[in-house]
């Protein structure tokens, strides 16, 4: 019994053209805005109709809109545990607004203004550019910070780091000889001592015994020098800005280094 031959048709299928043309639907549109954070036309009517008012947001938020402008750095180099000053404009004046990096590692901001920084070079800071970041925008010094060696002989020693409560880092100051020490009194805006002459007899009290110990102790081999500022070095925020005196920590917050 043989199979029924299949018949293949060589015509073309017809073309059903409503379907070929049609277009598959596009996604729709998200209708909503993405806006950005301070978008002028979204201002309270408040703020808009007030001069002053419209001014200070200005102030305020120009750091954000536009980006901060760095003109000077001063000094240009230094040793690590230097205070630089940046000098510019835009800045945020709320201190840590201002997120600074020196050769790429990130530095505390001691105090801002809009138009000045102040911020210290770390002890894992290397030589680099210095920029200014504040939200998205980012400003870059002049040229960049140069980190300098240990000093010669006769000059101040290198300073040591401590990080809150403890001992310090560095371990190369030699105890023999002359060891030089500059005391600074911080002042939070909210700790001001009633008279700042008593703070610096009982830290002068205090230093005097660190010396004569030390003369004791290494049979006058060694000699402690110390030096107390004559004015308070104001910090730009409240005492529990820096310290945390909760029974856990009760250490300097991390990231402010002293």
């Amino acid at each position: 019994m043989t199979k029924p031959k299949k018949t293949v048709s060589l015509k073309p299928k017809r073309v059903d053209r409503a379907k070929k043309n049609l277009i598959p639907a596009r996604k729709a549109k998200s209708t909503v805005k993405v806006r950005e954070k301070f978008d002028i036309k979204v201002l309270p009517a408040s703020i808009k109709k007030s001069p002053l008012k419209l001014r200070d947001w200005l102030n305020h938020h120009i750091p954000w809109l536009i980006g901060p402008r760095i003109d000077a750095i001063d000094p240009p180099g230094g040793q690590r545990g230097t205070i630089l000053t940046l000098s510019g404009a835009r800045f945020a004046t709320a201190r840590t607004d201002n997120q600074v990096t020196v050769g790429g590692t990130p530095v505390p901001v001691l105090a801002a203004s809009a138009s000045e920084l102040k911020v210290l070079v770390t002890k894992d800071v290397d030589t680099g550019p210095v920029k200014v970041k504040i939200g998205s925008r980012t400003g870059i010094g002049p040229y960049d910070f140069a980190v300098k060696g240990y000093p010669g002989g006769g000059d101040d020693g290198p300073p040591v780091f401590a990080m809150g409560a403890g001992a310090g880092e560095a371990g190369d100051v030699n105890p023999i000889g002359t060891v030089r020490v500059l005391v600074v009194v911080c002042q939070a805006a909210d700790k001001i001592p009633a008279n700042l002459a008593n703070v610096r007899t009982g830290l002068n009290d205090r230093w005097s015994n660190v010396h004569t110990f030390y003369t004791q102790a290494s049979y006058t081999r060694t000699d402690v020098q110390f030096d107390i500022v004559n004015t308070a070095a104001a910090l730009d925020g409240n005492f529990s800005d820096f310290v945390d005196l909760s029974a856990s920590v009760q250490n300097v917050i991390g990231g402010q280094k002293m």
